[in-house]
């Protein structure tokens, strides 16, 4: 009888790794299930994939940090700008937040105020593509979106697709003439100018070049929740603006469900399930089409783990 071959240092190596990976996502996936849930001021049950700044590291998903201030304001920090969580939605997977800087019954000022728009969110444009790609348009590129919040939802009904819209942009103008255009809504008795000569506007939505007067130039631009219905649009004055401002604007958290380094994008069917198919082709290549053709549903576990000699490695699957 010959004797054993034993076994090579990487074969040990690997198999101890791998029953590690296990052990530590098992793990992680516990904690998680295990976390209590946390609250701050009027915020409660804030629970994955939100987690507070102070929950226990292997709580929530760290793309999600939220702080709490002297225990009375939930704040998210986005974009470099802060803004207060006004409420959190486990149903439809949405945060509603308003710039910290706004206070209801009052005019803003808008030296104070924190730009945002839809182009700060550029994963708005995977979802996009994807529901061209749905359509057959031609739709392939080389790069992803790691952004943790969305403006837009893509949403799947039977064989239809839609996107659904959460927040647009709202923009503020001065112009030197006076306009006469029912999208520009005078902005007085707020930001009265005109005794100088200026005449202020605000213009809701995305804006092309068609809609834009020479005369004018953007002030800022920032977000509320999508106003519902043509006829609400064409008649809303500026003091409901300013309630819209003060409401906040929603944001969906449904990158939570994909991997933070690859190519998802995530969408809801009509049951309100989430699904987050890869959007990288047999050739690694980022095609929007495939996430449309290769829908499944995928969970991510994360943790942390160790290699031999204490060298700390992150680990990210699904």
């Amino acid at each position: 009888m010959g004797s054993e071959k034993p076994l090579s240092s990487p074969f040990i190596f690997i198999t101890f790794l791998s029953l590690m990976v296990f052990y530590q996502t098992h793990s992680a996936t516990d904690h998680n299930q295990h976390c209590p849930s946390s609250s701050c001021g009027n915020i409660n049950h804030i629970s994955y994939p939100f987690r507070l700044e102070t929950d226990p590291t292997y709580c929530g998903d760290l793309r999600y940090n939220l702080s709490c201030e002297n225990n009375i304001s939930t704040v998210l920090y986005l974009n470099s700008g802060k803004y207060y969580v006004q409420a959190i939605n486990y149903n439809n997977y949405t945060i509603r937040v308003v710039d910290s800087n706004l206070h209801k019954g009052s005019c803003p000022s808008l030296s104070y105020l924190q730009p945002l728009t839809e182009y700060n969110f550029t994963s708005d444009f995977l979802v996009e593509s994807v529901y061209l790609g749905s359509y057959g348009t031609q739709s392939n590129f080389g790069y992803y979106s790691s952004d943790s919040y969305r403006t837009k939802v893509l949403r799947k009904s039977g064989k239809h697709w839609y996107i659904y819209s959460l927040s647009e942009p709202i923009i503020f103008f001065n112009c030197e003439n006076p306009v006469k255009s029912p999208l520009y809504i005078p902005t007085a008795p707020c930001n009265n100018n005109s005794s100088r000569g200026i005449n202020s506007y605000v213009k809701i939505g995305s804006t092309y070049d068609s809609e834009l007067i020479d005369s004018c130039r953007i002030e800022m631009m920032v977000m509320i929740t999508t106003l519902r219905g043509s006829q609400k649009r064409n008649n809303v004055s500026y003091s409901e603006i300013l309630n819209e401002l003060a409401y906040g604007f929603e944001l969906s958290w449904l990158p939570s469900y994909g991997r933070s380094d690859e190519a998802y994008i995530c969408y809801v069917d009509s049951s309100n399930k989430v699904h987050c198919p890869s959007c990288r082709d047999s050739w690694g290549l980022i095609n929007t089409s495939s996430c449309v053709n290769r829908s499944r549903d995928r969970r991510v576990a994360k943790g942390h783990g160790r290699f031999p000699g204490g060298i700390d490695f992150d680990f990210n699957f699904t």
